[in-house]
C-alpha cells in the first residue's frame, strides 16, 4: 500500500494540479502511451470474459459511446445488463494517460468542439462502444447483470468482465422510430425498457428521491440546447429517462457492491440536501437524497469521468482477487481533486452563461425602455451574480461603474452591501472612492442600507452596526455575518463637537470595510 500512495503522490503535487482543469493539449507521455495502445492494442488481463450483446442510445452526434443496456422478462420478473466500455483495462492506474485524466477529470463538452478527458484517438474508437465509421468486434467491457422483482426491487446482481456486440445503436430520432413502429426489430424490447425504467423511476421517489432530480454529471456540457417543445421533442423524454434509470440503478449496484467488499477503500457520491452541491468522498452508507438511494457511485461512464475509472479498478480488483488499488489517502486527494475542479467548471459555465444573459437582456431592455439601463433595472443580475459567486456580465459593470462615478448616488445606494459582498474587486474600488473620497454619501444612511442587506429574497439580514456612545468616546464595529469586518473609535478630544467626532469615526469604518472586502 505504501508503494501504491507514493505512485500516486509523486504525481499529485498541488503545484502539478493548479488551473489544468481546462486544457487543449494532451502532455507528450500522454501521447506516446496512444500511440503504443494504437500499435499492439490493448493487453487484455482478464482471465475470462463472457460473450454479450444489447443496444446504446445516445445522440445521433456522439462518438464516445460508454454504456448499453439490455432487458428481458424472466422468472424473476425482469433482467436488466448494463455493459460499460472498459477502460481501465486500456488505461493502468498511474500511467501517464491516467495521470492525464486525473487532471482533467471529466470531459467537457462545449458548443465548438469536445474537451475529451481521454484523447479522442481512444475515446472516439477503441474504447467507444459504437463509434461512427468504425465496426471494432470483441469490444472489451464490464458488465453488471440485475435481477429485480415483480415491482422492480433488487433481488441479485453480478459483476463480470466481457465481450461487447453492438446489436444496434440508436440515437433518439431512430429510438422513437423503432418505439412507435410495431413491426421494428426491438419494438417490444424498448417497451420492456419503459417499463423498468418507469418502476425503477417510482421506486426512487419513494425514498425521498425527487422526480425532477437529473443524475447530469454523465456530461458536463458549458452550453444549453434548446428544444422546440413539441411531440418529436417530447418523444426522446422516453429514451432520455430508459437511460437514466438503467445508469442510476447501474451506479447504486456498484455502490452497494463496494459498501459491502472494499467499504473504505472506495468512493461514494454524497448528496444530503436537495438545495446543496452533491460531492465524493470515501465514507460509505451515505444517501443521495436527490435520487433518493443509498451507497451511491459513479460506474457508468468511464471515457467522461475520471472517478468511474478508479470505480471500475476497484471492482476488477474484487473480481480477480489482485488486492487493494488505491490507499485511504489517495481516494481522498482524488475526490477533493474531483469536487474542486468540478466546482471550478461549474462557475466557468454560469459565468459564461450569465455573460450571455446579460448581454441579451441589456439589449433588449434598452430597446424596450428608450434609455440607459439604471442600476435598479439589472438588480436580479448583481444580486444572482452576488449569491453565486461570479462576475458580473462586462456590459452590466461598466454601465454600474459609470453610474456610481456619477454626482447622483441616492438611485443605486442599495446595492452597497450586495456589490462588496461580490466579487468584482474594481466595482468595489469604485464604490469606496465614490462613498469616501468624492462626495461622500452621509455614513448613518449607509449604515442605515448595510441592516437592511440582503442577497436574496427572503434571506437574513447580512450586516449589523454596533455604536458605543459616551460622552468622550465613541466607537463602531461593522459586523458581515457576525464577523467583524471593521471598526473604529475616536476620542471627543479631537474636535469641536461630539457630532463631528461621531461622523469621523462612522466614515472612518466604512472605508475599513470597502478595504476589508475589497483584499478578500
Amino acid at each position: 500500500m505504501i508503494l501504491l500512495k507514493s505512485r500516486l503522490i509523486e504525481h499529485i503535487t498541488p503545484e502539478a494540479f493548479n488551473d489544468t482543469y481546462i486544457k487543449t493539449d494532451y502532455s507528450p507521455y500522454a501521447k506516446n502511451q496512444v500511440s503504443r495502445i494504437l500499435k499492439n492494442g490493448i493487453d487484455d488481463q482478464a482471465v475470462s470474459r463472457e460473450k454479450v450483446e444489447a443496444i446504446t442510445i445516445d445522440w445521433a452526434t456522439s462518438l464516445d459511446l460508454d454504456d448499453a443496456i439490455w432487458v428481458e422478462r424472466t422468472r424473476a420478473w425482469y433482467c436488466v445488463w448494463v455493459h460499460i466500455s472498459d477502460v481501465s483495462e486500456a488505461i493502468p492506474a498511474f500511467s501517464p494517460l491516467d495521470i492525464e485524466a486525473l487532471h482533467r477529470t471529466t470531459s467537457i463538452y462545449r458548443k465548438e468542439h469536445i474537451l475529451d478527458m481521454i484523447p479522442p484517438e481512444l475515446s472516439n474508437n477503441i474504447l467507444s462502444l459504437d463509434p461512427h465509421g468504425i465496426k471494432n468486434k470483441n469490444q472489451l467491457t464490464l458488465s453488471v447483470k440485475i435481477e429485480l422483482d415483480e415491482e422492480a426491487r433488487l433481488k441479485n446482481y453480478d459483476f463480470f468482465e466481457s465481450d461487447f456486440t453492438n446489436l444496434k445503436r440508436y440515437d433518439y430520432e431512430s429510438f422513437s422510430d423503432d418505439y412507435t413502429t410495431q413491426e421494428s426489430q426491438h419494438h417490444d424490447r424498448l417497451h420492456l425498457m419503459k417499463e423498468v425504467s418507469d418502476r425503477l423511476r417510482i421506486n426512487r421517489v419513494s425514498v425521498w428521491g425527487d422526480l425532477d432530480y437529473r443524475d447530469t454529471g454523465r456530461r458536463v456540457t458549458l452550453w444549453k440546447k434548446t428544444l422546440r417543445h413539441n411531440e418529436q421533442e417530447q418523444s426522446k423524454q422516453i429514451p432520455h429517462n430508459i437511460i437514466e434509470s438503467f445508469m442510476v440503478l447501474a451506479n447504486n449496484i456498484a455502490g452497494i457492491h463496494l459498501s459491502k467488499y472494499a467499504a473504505n477503500t472506495s468512493l461514494y457520491k454524497r448528496h444530503d440536501k436537495l438545495n446543496e452541491r452533491s460531492f465524493y468522498n470515501h465514507l460509505p452508507d451515505t444517501l443521495h437524497i436527490g435520487l433518493g438511494v443509498r451507497n451511491y457511485t459513479h460506474f457508468t461512464s468511464p471515457i467522461r469521468r475520471y472517478i468511474d475509472l478508479v470505480i471500475h479498478r476497484i471492482i476488477k480488483s474484487l473480481i480477480r482477487g489482485s488486492g487493494v488499488i488505491y490507499a485511504t489517502e489517495d481516494l481522498k486527494f482524488i475526490a477533493k481533486h474531483v469536487n474542486n475542479t468540478r466546482w471550478k467548471i461549474e462557475t466557468l459555465w454560469a459565468q459564461m452563461d450569465l455573460n450571455t444573459r446579460g448581454q441579451h437582456f441589456v439589449e433588449k431592455a434598452i430597446k424596450e425602455l428608450w434609455r440607459p439601463l439604471e442600476v435598479y433595472d439589472m438588480k436580479e443580475y448583481i444580486r444572482n451574480a452576488t449569491h453565486r459567486s461570479l462576475n458580473l456580465p462586462e456590459i452590466m459593470r461598466d454601465s454600474i461603474i459609470t453610474k456610481i462615478e456619477s454626482w447622483h448616488i441616492s438611485s443605486r445606494i442599495w446595492c452597497i452591501g450586495v456589490i462588496l459582498l461580490g466579487k468584482d474587486k474594481q466595482l468595489k474600488e469604485t464604490l469606496k472612492k465614490r462613498l469616501i473620497e468624492k462626495r461622500p454619501t452621509w455614513p448613518t444612511k449607509i449604515f442605515h442600507v448595510l441592516e437592511d442587506t440582503r442577497i436574496l429574497r427572503g434571506w437574513e439580514r447580512i450586516f449589523t452596526i454596533e455604536e458605543k456612545d459616551s460622552e468622550k468616546n465613541f466607537s463602531i464595529k461593522i459586523l458581515c455575518h457576525g464577523v467583524v469586518v471593521a471598526k473604529s473609535k475616536w476620542a471627543l478630544k479631537n474636535y469641536e463637537t461630539s457630532s463631528w467626532m461621531r461622523y469621523h469615526c462612522r466614515r472612518k469604518a466604512i472605508e475599513n470595510m470597502c478595504d476589508y472586502f475589497i483584499n478578500l
